[in-house]
């Protein structure tokens, strides 16, 4: 017999992370689907682990990652690969050590920040992407609320600074835009936090009622 999943007690909430503009419908949306948390009882705060430096870090890393694992295939097959990722090896081949050394860095103290931040909270709220779905002619979003963006993953960056610290992460759909677009919620747990994550994950699935719902034909 499966035991009820428990409320978890404190929570925090942010809808950017502290880190850059995200659309006001996502925003909207996803801090009306955190309430179901406060229906619960649960404790839920707009408090989130101090995110600075993690997307310049991550955009390193990954730099590195892609330079390690295809850069062998540029020099043959750089007219087959899409011009994104091109970049992002070129961006890796060219990286100084340096660089290398301080987004390592960063994404350790980074990791700290955010344990300590779980040792009195249960999970993390936050959007899983900035803006809702966009055509898919669509190379990406060049801006977010009116803030321009410069690469091809910016839009994303609510889950890949998450990435960097290796959090279980899980995403729900938590509502529709007035376009019928549909919004995802993101909550985080602490390190080999697996079981707790699911548990809160499971309440909120119940809560929000998206689990039987079928995509709207546009």
């Amino acid at each position: 017999m499966l035991k009820r999943a428990r409320p978890p007690r404190r929570i925090g909430f942010s809808t950017n992370l502290g880190l850059r503009s995200i659309d006001p419908d996502v925003a909207s949306l996803c801090r009306a689907g955190t309430r179901a948390f406060t229906e619960m009882g649960c404790a839920v705060e707009e408090e989130a682990p101090d995110f600075s430096g993690a997307i310049e870090s991550f955009q390193v890393l990954r730099a590195l990652l892609f330079a390690d694992v295809r850069g062998d295939l540029l020099p043959r097959e750089r007219a087959r690969i899409n011009p994104d990722i091109v970049w992002n090896i070129e961006k890796g081949q060219q990286l100084t050590a340096a660089e290398i050394i301080r987004a390592q860095r960063e994404r350790h103290v980074l990791f700290h920040r955010v344990s300590r931040f779980f040792d009195d909270h249960d999970l993390l709220v936050c959007p899983t992407v900035a803006v809702p779905p966009f055509p898919v002619e669509q190379r990406f979003p060049s801006e977010i609320a009116g803030e321009n963006l410069t690469t091809y993953i910016d839009w994303m960056f609510l889950t890949f600074v998450i990435t960097l610290v290796g959090c279980p992460a899980i995403s729900l759909p938590c509502g529709l835009t007035g376009k019928g677009l549909p919004v995802g919620i993101q909550l985080v747990g602490r390190p080999h936090g697996d079981a707790e994550l699911l548990g809160g994950a499971l309440l909120l699935e119940q809560a929000l009622g998206f689990a039987h719902r079928v995509p709207l034909e546009m």
